[in-house]
Parts: structure tokens; C-alpha cells; sequence
């Protein structure tokens, strides 16, 4: 049986993303502190153009009691039936917290029950529901089922009472350095800017890509734009030198969780020697602390010496695969067609 607080049957339904806008309302009356990355509206902004939105809308009786966002590869165009979901950051499931495993069964089994549907990869919480759910659906419908610890590709750090508390627990010489660059910085005229336009740091990411140690490709900087522009509590901030050009920026987004920044351009090629990826990360997590924020994510990762400070998201990545020789044939066509960063992949075994 499945667990719910609903009384009534659960059915789900497949929307296409020309539907989503209309879950909007549903979104905030489901779950008011919802994690931005749970919003369909989020959801559908934040996907590469290597993927396809599939947005499963699950009724108990005629009203929606939750939303599971999932997305489909397709290669060269083409839709490949393997749906990948990715909960680690806020879970898999939009829904109150009583529904939220009747909600991810009855999504999953409706996915799975579709033909074109050749397997789920879902990288999960170790220590959530949705691990059961999968395992309890692989038995009931047959399914092939394995898993393996896989990490996150992002990572989280927690931000302290105060920023010298933060300062006070970095190793000396990256404690010195903190507080020497952004000394130098100041002293050379230069300011932090809290909070910077969306025209003007669209144009400045033109400008500072091709100056960037860290190569951000177009495509990827109007992914970014579209992200942002659909969450609720977006931010975007920099510095900005004496003449006042900007010299680094930094954009991403706040929800129930903490902030997320999703990228962050410097002139690394004139302002080689003065960290100025450090010196805005450094007045970033002052100012966060300052309004209470408790966790800093760097989605895709962080490098430099913060590194070392920021905890990986631990994983469980999940395989359910048909138990047929018919699957065995596609994945191995998939290997042989897909290019060879995709085919590096873990998530392709």
C-alpha cells in the first residue's frame, strides 16, 4: 500500500512544457517554501538543449497533490527514452511531505509504463524515501534494479554565525589572503557592487567570457539568463573598478535552502594577480551571512581554496532498466553512437 494522507486514487499525467505555466499556482499553494529547483517553471529554465522536460502531474482524485520533474537525453535531435531525474538538492518530489512517496511511485510507474521509456537514472539522497520507491517498483513491475554511491556534481558550504567566524576557521595563509587581497582591492579604488541589473551583467559576461580563465560558452551564459530570470529571489553582484568597468560577477539564486551561484566571470587576463574570483566570493559570503543565509551552493563545483572548505553532496545514483535483451541491444547502440564525452559518462552504464 501506498503511504499519503489522501484518501482518494492517485493518477498521473504527462504535461509537456507549454502546460507548466499553469502550475504556477499549484506550486505555492502545495509547498509555499518550495526549493527553487522543485518549481517546474525553475526546472524547465534550467535544462540544456541536450535534454527534453517531462513533467509528471499527479491527482488524488481531481486535485494536484504534487509534481515530479524529470528530463529525457536526446541525441543528434533525438529523443533516447532514458529519463534522468536529480534530487540531491531538494529532493525529487514537489509535494507535502505525507504525499511525497505516494506521489513519486505513482509518477514513476506512470513513466515506466510508457513504451517509449527505456530506463530511469535518478541520483537520490542516501538517506531519502526515494531509494525505496525505486527499489519497491523494480520488483513490482520486473525491472532490472541497481545502485552505487555517486556524488553530487555540486557542492555546499555551510556559512557561520558571523564572517569572522568564517575567516577564523580557513587555514592561515587562506585566511591571509582573504583579507590582503580585498585590502589591495579597496586600496586601489575599486568597490564591490551588491547588486548589479540584469542588462548590465549580461553585458559585462560578454565582455569578461572572453577574459575568463574558466571558458563559458554562449549557449551556456543564455541557459544562465533564463535560469535566473525565472526564479522569485534571483541575485547578481560584482566588482567594479575605479573607472567603472566591472572586473568580476557573480549571478544566482536564494530559496528555502540557502543561495546557489550559478556562475561567475573574472578579468583574469588584465587582473591576473589579484584573485578577483577570491575578493567577490569573499564580500558574496559576507554579505550572506549577514542576512542569515545558512548554505552557500556552487552548482557544478567549486575550485581555489574554497575547495576545500565546501562539502560534496553525497548521492545514491539508482538504475531501473527493463530486464529484457531488447534493452541490453539499445544501450549498447547508445555506446556506440553517443559521443565520447557522453559515452564517459557514468551515467550511461
Amino acid at each position: 500500500m501506498i503511504p499519503s494522507q489522501c484518501a482518494g486514487v492517485f493518477s498521473a499525467e504527462v504535461w509537456s512544457s507549454a502546460d507548466i505555466g499553469q502550475l504556477a499556482g499549484e506550486v505555492r499553494r502545495i509547498m509555499p517554501q518550495c526549493p527553487a529547483l522543485l518549481d517546474p517553471g525553475v526546472f524547465l529554465a534550467s535544462l540544456s538543449s541536450g535534454s527534453i522536460p517531462r513533467v509528471l502531474v499527479v491527482r488524488c482524485g481531481p486535485e494536484i497533490v504534487g509534481v515530479v520533474c524529470v528530463k529525457e537525453r536526446k541525441i543528434a535531435g533525438i529523443p533516447i527514452g532514458l529519463i534522468y531525474a536529480e534530487g540531491t538538492l531538494g529532493g525529487l518530489v514537489l509535494a507535502e511531505t505525507a504525499n511525497r512517496e505516494a506521489v513519486l511511485h505513482v509518477a514513476l510507474e506512470k513513466l515506466l509504463a510508457l513504451r517509449r521509456v527505456q530506463g530511469l537514472r535518478l541520483l537520490v539522497q542516501p538517506d531519502g524515501y526515494e531509494l525505496k520507491v525505486a527499489h519497491d517498483l523494480a520488483m513490482s513491475m520486473g525491472l532490472s534494479f541497481c545502485q552505487a554511491p555517486f556524488h553530487s556534481n555540486h557542492v555546499r558550504l555551510p556559512l557561520p554565525a558571523s564572517y569572522e567566524v568564517f575567516l577564523d576557521s580557513l587555514r592561515r595563509r587562506t585566511r591571509r589572503n582573504f583579507r590582503y587581497c580585498r585590502k589591495q582591492f579597496a586600496a586601489a579604488g575599486h568597490r564591490y557592487v551588491p547588486r548589479i541589473s540584469t542588462a548590465e551583467i549580461r553585458a559585462a559576461a560578454d565582455r569578461l567570457k572572453e577574459k575568463c580563465r574558466f571558458k563559458t560558452s554562449t549557449r551556456d551564459l543564455e541557459r544562465v539568463w533564463k535560469w535566473i530570470a525565472s526564479v522569485d529571489r534571483p541575485f547578481a553582484c560584482g566588482l567594479r573598478s575605479r573607472h567603472g568597468e566591472l572586473l568580476s560577477v557573480t549571478a544566482g539564486f536564494y530559496d528555502s535552502m540557502g543561495a546557489t551561484m550559478l556562475l561567475q566571470l573574472n578579468d583574469d587576463m588584465d587582473f591576473e594577480r589579484d584573485s578577483m574570483s577570491l575578493i567577490l566570493r569573499g564580500y558574496l559570503i559576507e554579505s550572506l551571512i549577514q542576512d542569515g543565509v545558512p548554505n552557500l551552493f556552487f552548482w557544478g563545483g567549486v575550485g581555489g581554496p574554497l575547495k576545500r572548505y565546501a562539502e560534496d553532496i553525497p548521492g545514491i545514483l539508482v538504475f531501473l532498466n527493463p530486464a529484457s535483451s531488447g534493452w541490453q541491444m539499445a544501450r549498447s547502440l547508445v555506446r556506440i553512437l553517443a559521443p565520447k564525452r557522453l559515452q564517459a559518462y557514468r551515467w550511461w552504464s
